[in-house]
């Protein structure tokens, strides 16, 4: 299988340091300026279904291919090629500013997180791995943003998927 070009941008590859920040509920960016998107995947028991990856888990995703027109098609092949699972309709969460140190606002770049049910599971490329776990068992082992924001994103995404029920996800 032969590798696309993706939409990383320059900052990526000269090291810059760069911040997060968590837009506010409602927000889509031109999808121009996508360079990433990520799944809060949720089976029907209303487990977390990741990838598992450096030491692990994670909400399946990654770069933005240039052959891809939707954040919908990035998610659905992230989430088969990380995590071996087909997903239903993705839906918006929140999109996550890239600031790039010393980048001015039209520099700026977005991840997005959609969230999607688990509709089957897909054979697992080599080297992948997927995890199945409560939002608990989650917030134990995760290793990636600060933990304010996923709790916003895994509830936000719950909402979703699951709006006649309640899930907490609070720090410790």
């Amino acid at each position: 299988m032969t590798e696309l070009p993706d939409k990383r941008r320059d900052y990526v590859n000269d090291k810059r340091p760069v911040s997060f920040v968590l837009r506010e509920a409602g927000f889509v960016p031109d999808f121009e300026r996508v360079t990433s998107c990520a799944a809060v995947a949720f089976n029907a028991e209303g487990k977390l279904v990741t990838a598992y990856e450096h030491g692990g888990p994670d909400f399946p995703g990654g770069h933005v291919r240039i052959d891809e027109d939707t954040p919908e098609q990035t998610v659905r092949r992230e989430s088969l090629e990380e995590a071996g699972i087909l997903v239903s309709e993705p839906k918006h969460v929140r999109a996550i500013e890239v600031r790039p140190e010393g980048a001015q606002p039209e520099e700026f770049t977005y991840m997005l997180i959609m969230t999607a049910m688990v509709t089957g599971y897909g054979e697992m490329l080599p080297g992948s791995q997927r995890a199945e776990m409560t939002v608990e068992e989650f917030k134990a082992t995760y290793l990636g943003l600060d933990a304010a924001m996923t709790a916003t994103l895994i509830d936000e995404a719950f909402a979703i998927n699951f709006p006649s029920e309640t899930l907490l996800f609070k720090e410790n």
